[in-house]
């Protein structure tokens, strides 16, 4: 099928789902078990259709991307052809040393390549010249940067690939994508400047006078301070070994989506004690009860009129980089609900490249997001991620166990990374309560 055919029975399928929900909303009933059945078995079929046109658009892009490189190849190799002939570089004198580069001690090839050998086989595998490169003592700068113990089984893994896990980690975790990144590199914490109230308006006043003074506008200071994050890991031996994209990117790969995971959690729910502090907990220096909005909802059922109230109660400045987050449960029954004017508040998002929105504003799923649907929970939010921080501390260390898994032809790895995450100007957040 083409993009079109596919967004043709998307269409379709969306027709006869809210021809069904109209059906129930006239009649004023719920829907029976036969309806429900059928209902979830339409939203099936969408959520499948919907996952095909966005990979033939991957696909799509990826070719035009494809041909676009060979298009610049190929006017490249005949700006070479045609260039004039140039003059060789003259020989430098032989008593000149050649300039030395000044790099990142865990950017270095060399440090790099011992590392992928120490993924691979551990230290008993390492070679003396490994061993020279990765233990403290080579090269002066080497114990300014960090302490490894190559004797304790761990290692500091090299920027290279710290910086390719972290951008991993980005493109898994939407709160990442949206929020604002920051990585220390000579410091233990951050400080943010939160404000707290605005500046009083100014005062018509004379020429020659300055207006009256302000005493409202107000910043407190919020600490990110980076906390350990570990988890570990096993991978097939014969999968090492015989693998054509190299044990670094296995390895990466496999720590990213399990960090992904956790940190998504915290990013939402996360307590703020040696850990994230998440937008669903309300505290006093994150995001307060007074960002809460009940209003229009039951005890257990999110109501078109309080997602209007929610939308409202957030100013424009923030509202116009904002997304809703919800669960799956939720979404489910938002995509039923429709304004006081028939129209219903979830739209697709087939025509064009628009995304998928909930009252012109586009959303995304997590299944961290809270879905207990009773008296006074959280259901979900709309956030201006601009204002929530997320701090990284550049060491990652990898410890390799070679024995341990060794009946099941495993090497096992551990990898420790540290994060810290808040909300840091809780009006860039409003929060969807049950009532």
């Amino acid at each position: 099928m083409t993009i079109r055919d596919l967004k043709d029975k998307a269409q379709g399928i969306l027709k006869e789902q809210r021809e069904l929900n109209d059906k129930i909303i006239a009649e004023k009933r719920e829907y029976t078990a036969e309806e429900t059945e059928h209902w979830e078995k339409l939203d099936k079929e969408f959520a499948d259709t919907k996952t095909a046109i966005e990979e033939a658009q991957k696909a799509d892009e990826e070719r035009a991307r494809k041909a676009t490189a060979l298009a610049d190849a190929e006017r490249f190799v005949g700006d070479v052809k045609d260039a004039p002939p140039q003059k060789p570089e003259p020989k430098a004198h032989p008593d000149r040393k050649p300039e030395e580069k000044r790099v990142a001690f865990f950017a270095t090839d060399e440090y790099r390549k011992s590392f992928n050998r120490f993924l691979l086989t551990g230290e008993r595998g390492l070679r003396e010249e490994d061993r020279r490169i990765l233990t403290p003592g080579w090269a002066d700068m080497r114990a300014l940067q960090a302490d490894s113990d190559i004797a304790g089984g761990f290692l500091v893994a090299p920027e290279q690939f710290q910086a390719e896990l972290i951008k991993d980690r980005d493109n898994m975790v939407f709160v990442r994508r949206y929020a604002r990144n920051f990585r220390l590199t000579n410091s233990a914490s951050m400080v943010a400047p939160a404000r707290q109230d605005r500046m009083g308006d100014p005062t018509w006043t004379a020429e020659i006078k300055t207006g009256t003074e302000d005493s409202t506008l107000d910043f407190d200071q919020r600490r990110l301070t980076p906390h350990p994050l570990a988890r570990r890991i096993k991978v097939s031996n014969t999968l090492l070994r015989l693998s054509a994209i190299g044990v670094e990117a296995i390895v990466r790969g496999e720590f990213s989506y399990e960090f992904a995971t956790v940190e998504e959690n915290a990013y939402l729910n996360g307590h703020g004690a040696g850990q994230p502090l998440g937008i669903f907990t309300s505290i006093a220096g994150g995001i307060g009860s007074t960002r809460d909005v009940a209003t229009n909802n039951t005890t257990v059922a999110i109501k078109a009129d309080n997602l209007i109230d929610c939308v409202y109660k957030m100013e424009a400045q923030y509202r116009r980089d904002a997304r809703w987050i919800f669960h799956r449960d939720a979404l489910k029954m938002i995509r039923k609900l429709k304004d006081g004017e028939g129209n219903y508040l979830w739209q697709p998002g087939l025509a064009g490249d628009r995304p998928p929105t909930i009252l012109s504003i586009p959303y995304d799923e997590s299944e961290y997001c809270p879905n207990t649907f009773t008296t006074g929970k959280y259901v979900g939010a709309l956030c201006c991620w601009n204002y929530y921080w997320i701090v990284d501390a550049l060491t990652l260390s990898i410890q390799v166990l070679n024995e341990l898994y060794a009946e099941t032809n495993q090497t096992g790895y551990i990898a420790r990374v540290e994060t810290d995450g808040m909300p840091v100007h809780e009006k860039g957040f409003v929060r969807v309560t049950l009532a």
